[in-house]
Order: structure tokens, then C-alpha cells, then sequence
């Protein structure tokens, strides 16, 4: 079973965990409460060659009554180089299934770019780590659920990437 870590410079999560859902099986669930910072973040280690990988797409679901906003963050090596996606709003309701990072786009921030989302995402072939951003702005709580992502286009595994410096 994978483990998410909650990332120090969001806000923490009340609760992370894997559920099972009848229709669905199980589901990557986050319950947040308002925080300084108005996003949570997610990570879990993902070293894999992501270069002939075209887009991301997951499924998701929340319990707020205004769209949220999800955002994916890849970190490659070397160095553990951070690169986030362009926030997508996600509205309430239903499950929203495909939502899609386009991984092959040049509009990811970094510090190189100061933060400006104006960059594709470099070295995608030593991704080392995934991290899901869930903006919740000005919530006060709320719950969401992130279900069946996938990779479109070839994905390779690759040994160790997280372990370069």
C-alpha cells in the first residue's frame, strides 16, 4: 500500500487515508480544516521515466459546495527539482473523472522560473516523487476524494531515482 506524506509547507491534513468505496474500491481520502495557507499537499515517492508519459488524469470528488482547485507537482532528480501544474478547478458534485495534467505542456512553475507557470517539466525521465495540491481557499473544512490515476502515454519504472542527490 503506498503512503502519502502530508508536505510541511501546506496546510496539514485532519486526516489521510486509503478508503474503500463500494462502487469504486479503495480511494485516496483527505479530510482538511482552514489553515494559513488554503491548500493541503500530498506526496508519495513515484520513480518512474515520465517521458514519453503525455498527461496525468485522475478522478475526483469533494464534499465543498464551490469548486476546489487540484494541482499535481512533480520532483525530478537531480536535486529533487519541484515542478507544479497549473491549478484545474475541480466544481462540486459528482465525481469529476479525467481531470488532466498535461504533462507535456510548458506551463508548470519552479523556482527556476520564480514561480511563474512559464516552464515545461524538465528531467521528466528521473521523476522521483508525485504530489497532489488540493486548494481549498477559504474553506473552513471538507473532504476529497482522488481515485484512479493514471498515466497516459508509456510509463517506465526506473530504480532508485530518489535516491540520487
Amino acid at each position: 500500500r503506498t503512503t502519502w506524506t502530508v508536505e510541511p509547507w501546506a496546510d496539514p491534513a485532519q486526516d489521510v487515508s486509503v478508503k474503500k468505496q463500494d462502487d469504486r474500491g479503495e480511494v485516496l481520502q483527505i479530510r482538511f480544516s482552514a489553515g494559513k495557507h488554503g491548500k493541503t499537499a500530498l506526496s508519495r515517492p513515484l520513480e518512474m521515466n515520465l517521458a514519453a508519459a503525455e498527461r496525468l488524469r485522475s478522478d475526483v470528488h469533494h464534499t465543498r459546495p464551490k469548486p476546489i482547485g487540484i494541482s499535481c507537482a512533480f520532483w525530478t532528480m537531480p536535486n529533487l527539482q519541484f515542478f507544479e501544474s497549473p491549478i484545474h478547478d475541480v466544481p462540486p458534485g459528482n465525481w469529476h473523472q479525467g481531470v488532466e495534467i498535461n504533462l507535456e505542456s510548458s506551463d508548470f512553475k519552479s523556482a527556476a522560473t520564480n514561480w511563474e507557470y512559464r516552464t515545461a517539466l524538465q528531467n521528466r525521465d528521473r521523476t522521483a516523487q508525485l504530489t497532489f495540491i488540493v486548494n481549498y481557499g477559504d474553506a473552513e473544512k471538507g473532504t476529497v476524494w482522488i481515485d484512479r490515476a493514471r498515466f497516459e502515454g508509456k510509463v517506465e519504472a526506473t530504480q532508485r531515482a530518489g535516491k540520487e542527490k
